[in-house]
Formats: C-alpha cells, structure tokens, sequence
C-alpha cells in the first residue's frame, strides 16, 4: 500500500528545487530504514573475471551494472552530506510525516541522520568502491586504444626529426635503452572507463620524448671533438654569433636548444631576444632574418646548443613500445611502461656551436631530466 501525503513546504522563498528534493530523499531514506529487518548497505554484484572478460553482450552488461554501482558508491559519501544537510528543515515537520511512519516519523529521521553521519559507514562505502577497481581485469580495447593514442601523442611529442638526420643505415654506433615507467588509475582501463582513454598515462611517452633530447645532448657533450663557448648568459648576439660560426663551416643552423630558465631570462632581459621570438602555432622560433629561422626547444642541465641536424645521425633499433599491465603492489593502478632503443652518433661536429653558462654549476655536464 501506497501512502500518499502532500508536501506541507511552504512556496515563499523558493530558490530552485534540490532542497525539497533532498528533503524527499531524506524521508525515502528514513521509510526505507524503518521499515527494514536489519541494516540497509549498498552491495556490490559479484561477477569473476573470466565472466567480464568475455566480451559479448553479458559481459558488457555487466560492465554497465558494476559501472552504475561503483558511480554511486564514489558520490554517496558527497550526496550523503548533501541530504543531511536537510535534516533540520524536516526533522521540524516530522508531525507531518507521522502518517507515513505509523507515528513514529522524529525517530525514523533520527535513525535516518544516525546512518547518514557513521564514518565507519562511509569507510565500507569507499572500501566497496575500490573492491570494484580491484577486481576488475583489464579491458583488452580500452588498453589497445590507450597505445595507440600514446603512440601519436609520442609522435606529437619527439624533437628528433629536428635535432638530427634519421637513417637507419651506416656506421653501426652504441645503442641506449630509453625507457619510463608510470603508475596511473586502473579505472579508465576497464570495462567501468568512462569516455575517452586517460591521457594521465601520457606522461610515460612525454617522459621518452624528453630524455632523447637528453641523450642526444649528452652525446654530443661528451664526442671527443667537443668545443665549447663560455658566455654569461643566453641573448640574440651570442646566438646570432654562433649561427654565423656554423655558417662559416658550410652548414646552416635550424635549431636552438637550450635551458628553460635562459630562454625566459632571455625574453625578459633582451630586448633584441623578444623582438625576434615568434610563434607558428605551437611552435617558437627565433627570427635572426627574413631567411632565418632557429626552432626553440628547451632542455635541462648547463648548456645550449645551436645546431644544424646534420651535426648527428638518429637509428631506431626497437620503435617505441607502451606496455600496459596491472600493478601488483596497488591493484587501483596501472603500470604503464614506455621504452625504445636507439643509437644517436656525431657525424658533423663543424654543424653545432654549444655555449657554456659561467653562472652555472661545474660539477656536472651532463644533461638531466
């Protein structure tokens, strides 16, 4: 039987209907634990891996229910406050609601706040949720959709094609294992992953496309035939001297690598530096004249380099790969593993000019990230 009552708030003050609805909830909720034999718990349904890794139609129905019950286990605790927060407006007309309470409407309210404000309520609610994650395997698309993303957002990303000449034949040089693990959400790699795969994962392939700056740097600090230029500090005269310098060897500069910090100081401090420093989109150049044009990019460590591409020959031995596993020591997370390996050898020494910070430290060269 269905008992019917009109709602006895009054329409003065109207401000939008969440609160009334609230103060609906509130009373479900009340009706609800009065009226049951023993403690009301949101349950989780149970279904094993092998059943969800299936993919037909029952096991992605059984993704949109795990789906739906962990959504509303992560919101209750939020939408729990939410619906207290209306307790004393109803609790002040609990003789209205007698009716539906058979008499006893203050005491299911109270019963009702007691079960919204139980911590220990709250911590099973977020232990259930995770219990969801946990035990979730990872969806097979979802992942194969992540690597392929990561892998152009990798392409968007590498600096290699402007910082060297890429072919895969010649002299045969030392190669280096490049590689970047990272822990993220498991979530958005499941069955429950909601819209498009997480970019947090990125940072494993962004993190790949810095460290070959570094190595190629590096490289080209340590080639025996390595001469450097000390300088104060990075401006447009010291870099249109070294352009000039590699113009001399019969070579044409295209890029400027060099320190964040002593690009902005440029910027900042020089005028001629902020004067000439455009942008095509994403991209910075510095503008030496109306036929050059170096690409800025950034790196770590004591040093900048302006170079000509031919300076060094780039060799992919192993192409990027991006490996997706779950974590064994937080089953909330992923592992996700980037690695490639590549060999980067001077060629052209005569097609760089590195210029060397006074103001820096002198212990280490060589380029960190």
């Amino acid at each position: 039987m269905v008992n019917y009552v009109s709602i006895p708030w009054s329409i003065e003050g109207y401000h939008g209907v969440e609160v009334y609805v609230l103060g609906y909830y509130l009373l479900c909720l009340a009706y609800v634990l009065h009226r049951a034999k023993s403690d009301w718990q949101p349950t989780v349904p149970h279904f094993t891996r092998a059943m969800l890794s299936r993919g037909d139609e029952y096991s992605a129905a059984m993704g949109q229910e795990l789906s739906a019950v962990h959504t509303f286990l992560v919101n209750l605790p939020h939408r729990a406050g939410k619906v207290l927060a209306q307790y004393d407006t109803v609790a002040s007309m609990s003789e209205e609601w007698d009716d539906v309470f058979d008499g006893q409407a203050s005491d299911a309210l109270e019963e009702a706040r007691d079960w919204l404000e139980d911590q220990d309520r709250r911590k099973d609610w977020k232990e259930k949720a995770e219990s969801v994650i946990r035990n979730l395997p990872l969806d097979e698309g979802r992942v194969e959709e992540f690597k392929k993303a990561a892998l152009e957002y990798y392409q968007s990303q590498s600096r290699v094609n402007q910082l060297a000449i890429t072919e895969n034949s010649g002299e045969k040089a030392p190669t280096e294992l490049i590689r970047y693990p990272h822990h993220c959400d498991k979530q958005p790699f499941t069955l429950i992953g909601q819209g498009r795969v997480s970019t947090v994962g990125f940072l494993a392939v962004y993190q790949v496309a810095s460290k070959e700056i570094d190595y190629i740097a590096n490289t080209i600090l340590e080639h025996e035939e390595t001469k450097l230029t000390e300088v104060k500090q990075l401006t447009f005269d010291v870099v249109a001297k070294a352009v000039e310098g590699i113009r001399e060897g019969g070579y044409e500069a295209m890029v400027l690598l060099a320190p964040r910090q002593q690009i902005g100081s440029a910027w900042q401090n020089d005028a001629q530096f902020r004067i000439h420093m455009v942008y095509e989109g994403d991209e910075r150049y510095l503008k030496l004249s109306e036929s050059t044009k170096l690409r800025i990019l950034e790196l770590d460590g004591d040093h900048a380099f302006v170079l000509d591409r031919s300076v060094g020959n780039w060799k992919t031995v192993q192409p990027l790969e991006v490996e997706v596993t779950e974590c064994d020591k937080n089953p909330l997370k992923v592992h996700i593993t980037a690695q490639e390996v590549v060999s980067y050898q001077v060629l052209n020494p005569g097609a760089i000019k590195i210029l060397k910070f006074r103001s820096s430290g002198q212990q280490n060269s060589r380029v960190h990230n």
